[in-house]
């Protein structure tokens, strides 16, 4: 038998044909457009959740005097509280918070949370807290990372020198009246301020110190530091204490943060 050869149609040869340069051109314009367009969409998350994070501590800067202005009292240290808000905790009026950074377990008598109890109570934050070790219930998760959280708190420490935080024996011991710190990365874990893994990157913590401080990470109102890592290898670069600079070029979380409401 004859074998006769079937010519394909005319649109059918056509499609047979492959990408032209200009067609492969368009693809790989239209491909880098689409890798630009997300990486400058987290770009823009990051900045809205670091905005918004600088916000969040204003707030409670202004929410803290204006409860000293009113009641006279530090919000969380203020001893007769229950008899404005029934039901909330009071603290012991000493005038300052009774715990620190890394606290060993949820200590409900020693302030940790009391401060944004008093604070929502009196209504000059927005929802309630019930001084419990729940992140959102208890306490106030980061605007940065809303899996992570923040206490009060007057101290870092007070029995040891650890090297990996890359601070000095003064700046560990350094006692202030009212500090909110940028520490609670582990909240399911139980602890009243775990602080395992760091809570942000360095760039994200100069980003927020440069906006609502001088942008030094062991001077002004907002400052930082490392848990895990020693220097030139974590939060902080260079020297530490007052000459310490963030190490931005590490994009890994890496820092906590300490904002203070009174020295």
């Amino acid at each position: 038998m004859q074998y006769i050869k079937k010519r394909l149609p005319f649109h059918s040869r056509k499609s047979l044909k492959g990408f032209t340069l200009v067609e492969l051109s368009i693809v790989i314009v239209i491909v880098a457009l689409i890798i630009a367009g997300v990486s400058a969409g987290r770009g823009l998350i990051a900045a809205a959740r670091i905005n918004a994070q600088v916000s969040d501590l204003q707030m409670y800067s202004t929410a803290f005097n204006a409860f000293r202005g009113q009641y006279n009292a530090m919000a969380g240290d203020m001893k007769n509280a229950s008899s404005y808000w029934p039901g909330v905790t009071n603290g012991n009026g000493n005038g300052m918070y009774e715990t620190y950074a890394f606290a060993a377990l949820p200590d409900l008598t020693k302030e940790h949370f009391t401060l944004f109890q008093h604070l929502a109570a009196a209504k000059l934050i927005p929802g309630s807290y019930n001084n419990t070790y729940v992140l959102d219930i208890g306490y106030p998760s980061l605007k940065i990372d809303k899996r992570k959280g923040m206490i009060a708190g007057n101290q870092i420490y007070f029995t040891s020198v650890n090297p990996n935080w890359q601070l000095t024996a003064p700046e560990i011991t350094q006692i202030y009246k009212a500090i909110l710190f940028l520490t609670v990365s582990t909240p399911s874990a139980g602890n009243g301020a775990s602080a395992t893994q760091a809570v942000m990157t360095p760039k994200a913590a100069f980003a927020i110190d440069t906006k609502i401080d001088d942008g030094k990470p062991r001077r002004g109102k907002f400052m930082a530091f490392s848990y895990w890592s020693s220097v030139n290898g974590g939060c902080l670069f260079g020297s530490l204490g007052v000459a310490a600079a963030y190490n931005i070029s590490l994009d890994y979380p890496s820092c906590h943060g300490e904002y203070i409401l009174k020295p």
